[in-house]
């Protein structure tokens, strides 16, 4: 049974097919450009209004806690 799952994790985490590797490369990709995009884009806007360096600092803190209470919704069981 240990084996199986060790197995089962093994391959989860190395697909043995080189296109589920370059699908999941581009997923990843995809996500570290979302990421990028979504600290350039306030930075920017920030900076342009003429904040200051703490109010980019507030506004990726607010950026990270609605992200964080957004991917806690969508991982909470459903209990009806």
């Amino acid at each position: 049974m240990n084996r199986r799952f060790a197995f089962h994790a093994y391959q989860t985490v190395f697909p043995e097919s080189r296109s589920s590797r370059i699908a999941g490369l581009r997923s990843i990709s995809a996500i570290l450009a979302v990421g990028a995009v979504g600290l350039a884009v306030p930075t920017w806007v920030c900076f342009r209004l003429g904040s200051d360096l703490t109010v980019v600092a507030l506004v990726y803190l607010i950026k990270s806690c609605c992200c964080l209470c957004w991917t806690a919704s969508l991982h909470r069981p459903y209990f009806p």
